[in-house]
């Protein structure tokens, strides 16, 4: 079988969240950054949200964007 004739399909994944770590390797604090939205492959629909303990803080695309303390990135395959 000639592999070269095999229609290759491209998934595309939408980012749906962010842990970010601040601190050491040997302490710091965990914040999770999420996609409310219910189409994240839209960017009209942007609805990103800082969980932090006790506080929901609204985000900016340029804060989401511009993320230094990304350490963990979770994915959703679009349909």
């Amino acid at each position: 079988r000639d592999v070269r004739c095999v229609e290759r399909v491209i998934d595309s994944y939408d980012l749906i969240a962010v842990v970010n770590h601040m601190g050491t390797t040997s302490g710091g604090h965990y914040v999770a950054l999420v996609n409310s939205s219910m189409h994240p492959e839209d960017p009209a629909e942007f609805d990103w949200v800082c969980y932090d303990d006790t506080r929901r803080i609204p985000l900016t695309k340029n804060q989401v964007e511009d993320n230094r303390d990304a350490y963990v990135l979770l994915y959703q395959l679009r349909h």
